[in-house]
């Protein structure tokens, strides 16, 4: 790492501390907006704050997946982001789909860990003799087990971009057949066509639910058949 990719970390590092100046005198302008009492200027800093956050969080997605691919291959910086993006926007319908339910089981991991902490904190300390008050050690259990969690959780979060990033690569480089047959498991196919279905289906229930909504215009010049 400190022979051969210390500049990658270093760029790296470059464009999201950028990225964090950015940030923060968005958040400088967005307070004297504020202080101003202009309703437009308000709208505005809300406006670009947001659209900053959303690079961040874009940025740090792609940084995140170009350095999996200089971990994997070996590549320079650049060409490990360009290859990255390349496979993620090739596979895009894999990606949301990927990230839709990811999300949402991570998210629900890390409620679920911290919920079960509390009430076995609460079950062991409550009716404990010499404390006066709980809340206090409870909030202090609580916030570092959401820490420890939501640092758990982020490695697990760069082993499911590793394995994803491997299987577009699969999908790309091979076709299934029998000359160029398939890396993965069949688990992880099993699973990416689960998450394909999945996402199709969502997709279509949307669809269908704005042509429902949409208005019927009938031509005047033919009158509608009963």
């Amino acid at each position: 790492l400190i022979r051969f990719h210390l500049g990658s970390l270093c760029l790296g590092s470059w464009i999201i501390t950028i990225i964090k100046a950015i940030r923060m005198s968005m958040r400088v302008m967005h307070w004297i907006a504020w202080t101003s009492n202009r309703g437009f200027g308000r709208l505005i800093a809300y406006f670009i704050n947001w659209l900053i956050a959303q690079l961040d969080i874009f940025f740090r997605y792609l940084l995140r997946s170009a350095y999996i691919i200089v971990a994997k291959d070996g590549l320079p910086f650049l060409e490990a982001a360009s290859k990255s993006n390349d496979l993620i926007f090739k596979s895009l319908i894999d990606v949301l789909a990927l990230n839709h339910v990811g999300d949402l089981v991570l998210t629900m991991g890390r409620l679920f860990v911290v919920v079960i902490a509390g009430f076995f904190g609460y079950e062991i300390m409550y009716g404990q003799t010499g404390v006066t008050s709980i809340f206090l050690p409870m909030t202090i259990a609580i916030a570092m087990t959401f820490i420890i969690v939501h640092c758990l959780v982020t490695i697990f979060e760069m082993t499911i971009d590793t394995i994803f990033l491997c299987y577009c690569e699969d999908v790309q480089s091979n076709d299934g057949s029998a000359f160029k047959p398939y890396f993965m498991s069949m688990g992880l196919q099993n699973v990416m066509d689960e998450l394909k279905k999945h996402g199709a289906e969502s997709k279509n229930k949307e669809q269908k639910n704005g042509d429902d909504s949409a208005p019927i215009i009938m031509n005047e010049a033919q009158p509608a058949v009963v």
